[in-house]
């Protein structure tokens, strides 16, 4: 989408609307994985990563500023990166939990870990370093796949193609090459805040999918003697909320 003048494009409140689907689907997210409590380490990089990256917002829009632009680039893509992981450890376990066949070397996706070997023969974990693009494609599609999602994420519509135009924006000033590579642009910030919004909304979608999917699997997860011996309590407050427990 062009703009030949940012402020007033914005003039529409879609840094608003951006801001507040992002919110909505980080909050979720939480709610979906933990009980929120202070201690969960998970969480609390979610609120930073959110709050740096709606700040970069804000000063990219309102301020004009140079270094905010930058940061929104890079933020964004560390929120987005960030929630990319979390969804796929909550498919690693929901496949555990559910006894959903994995493809062969999946575990190691999942995980971001990799089995070696170091100088002594000593078997090790290394870290399994994907790239972005795919990274955040197999993760919206397998969690769709996953929770049976009826509207599976849209990978041929013009918010996969605006977040992949993000992405370039992202490496480049993570890898700049000259002076001009560490100007952001009026677009290009439109872009950053596009791609932030079709991400969100991809969001959104898997965790109604993910709360259906527990819902319908409540009574295999507890039998009736389960939840009398109270094992169903035992689960943090947001995954009892989702399966209707009491």
């Amino acid at each position: 989408m062009m703009y030949s003048n940012i402020f007033s494009a914005l003039g529409t409140m879609k840094d608003q609307k951006a801001i507040d689907h992002y919110r909505d689907a980080l909050e979720a997210l939480q709610r979906a994985m933990s009980d929120g409590s202070p201690g969960n380490s998970l969480w609390q990089s979610y609120q930073v990563l959110s709050n740096d990256c709606m700040e970069a917002l804000k000063g990219a829009i309102s301020n004009n500023n140079a270094f905010h632009r930058r940061s929104l680039a890079r933020n964004l893509f560390a929120l987005i990166e960030g929630t990319v992981y979390a969804w796929k450890q909550v498919i690693y376990f929901i496949a555990k939990d559910f006894h959903i066949a994995l493809e062969p070397g999946e575990e190691s996706i999942l995980t971001e870990e990799v089995s070696a070997l170091n100088s002594d023969g000593v078997v090790k974990q290394e870290r399994l370093r994907l790239p972005t693009k795919v990274n955040i494609k197999y993760t919206l599609k397998r969690a769709g796949e996953i929770f049976l999602a009826t509207i599976p994420v849209d990978f041929g519509d013009s918010g996969w193609r605006t977040l992949q135009a993000a992405i370039v924006v992202r490496d480049r000033m993570m890898h700049p090459k000259k002076p001009e590579d560490l100007e952001v642009s009026n677009t290009e910030i439109m872009v950053c805040i596009d791609a932030l919004m079709w991400f969100g909304e991809s969001t959104r979608r898997l965790l109604v999918a993910y709360s259906d999917f527990l819902r319908t699997r409540r009574s295999s997860i507890f039998t009736p003697t389960d939840q009398i011996h109270g094992k169903e309590q035992s689960l943090p407050t947001s995954l009892r909320d989702d399966l209707g427990a009491t």
